[in-house]
């Protein structure tokens, strides 16, 4: 059961492959980068690769993000369904999985020291807007209407892949005060109501369209079209070919301005979305207690009701 009592929501694989196609080829960077390394180094890095794997195969079944899933759940495209495994993966897995293993600390006391593993995050850091300029001709993490329609890939995940490097940054420094201040239950706990109510605020905040958050219209439109081709080849080859090549360039030119205004809508999405995880996990960090309190006078200054946005939790 869910932390409120109800079924828990499960995510099936179409949810969470944008994310694992794109990750698979960032695990692939980072251990060429751990192999450049030598002893502590390359081992530690190689135990983050480790414990960031295990981290992913924990979405499916931590109570703590069933908000967090049940939101994801309503995104519709691929791009936003990787931008919600990135986000996630990067504020709430990163910190707690380096907290875990802090530079300098317990079993890394020998090595590296604090100041080091900063050095070799910061220096893998570029395994990011790599992987996404490959995957960003990729129809089954940018979307077909994008990949073959015009070249609004790239553009697209340019922003994602900035706000990620801000995530990023932030994740470092949350891990630290994970690792090197008590009551690290406590801030966990809030970090996973801050990332949940990021999604729900920000797919709460504007009236996006369907195209972004509603399921996929399951319409079949083989008959209209089959009847379509047979009333032009009743005029013959001839005009049918100039009809339909006609009818080609105009469907292709509408679906070019669709791909541009659901472009934009999405990064404007991931946008909000990053600056709310920015905001709420760092306040969650830092002053767990006075988290709830925090997430409802935000809410009330951006306008959303507590039926809107959601009520604000509880770290009872």
């Amino acid at each position: 059961m869910s932390l409120t009592g109800q079924p828990p929501t499960l995510l099936d694989r179409p949810y969470f492959e944008p994310f694992d196609r794109t990750y698979a080829d960032v695990t692939k960077r980072m251990k060429a980068a751990a192999a450049r390394l030598n002893g502590a180094d390359r081992d530690w890095l190689n135990r983050l690769i480790d414990t960031f794997a295990t981290e992913r195969t924990l979405w499916n079944r931590r109570p703590e993000l069933d908000e967090y899933r049940r939101r994801w759940q309503r995104l519709r495209t691929r791009f936003l369904r990787l931008a919600a495994g990135a986000y996630l993966h990067i504020s709430y897995d990163l910190p707690r999985a380096i907290a875990d293993d802090w530079p300098g600390q317990r079993s890394w006391s020998h090595g590296p020291t604090e100041l080091r593993g900063e050095q070799i995050y910061s220096e893998i850091r570029h395994v990011f807007p790599l992987t996404l300029r490959r995957i960003s001709r990729d129809a089954k993490i940018s979307g077909w209407l994008v990949a073959v329609l015009a070249p609004l890939s790239m553009p697209m995940l340019a922003p994602l892949g900035t706000w990620l490097l801000h995530l990023r940054l932030a994740a470092w420094n949350h891990a630290r005060i994970l690792a090197t201040h008590p009551h690290r239950a406590r801030r966990e706990q809030a970090m996973a109501l801050a990332v949940s109510a990021a999604l729900e605020d920000v797919s709460d905040f504007r009236p996006w369209t369907g195209s972004l958050l509603q399921p996929p219209d399951q319409v079949l439109y083989a008959p209209f079209w089959t009847g379509v081709l047979a009333v032009l080849l009743s005029w013959g080859p001839f005009v049918a070919t100039i009809v339909l090549a006609a009818a080609v360039a105009f469907l292709v030119s509408g679906l070019r301005i669709r791909a541009l205004a659901r472009s934009a809508e999405s990064m404007l999405f991931v946008q909000e979305f990053a600056i709310r995880l920015l905001d709420y996990v760092d306040e969650a960090v830092r002053n767990p207690e006075e988290f709830p309190s925090y997430l409802a006078r935000v809410r009330r200054q951006q306008g959303l009701s507590p039926r809107e946005g959601g009520s604000a939790p509880s770290l009872g």
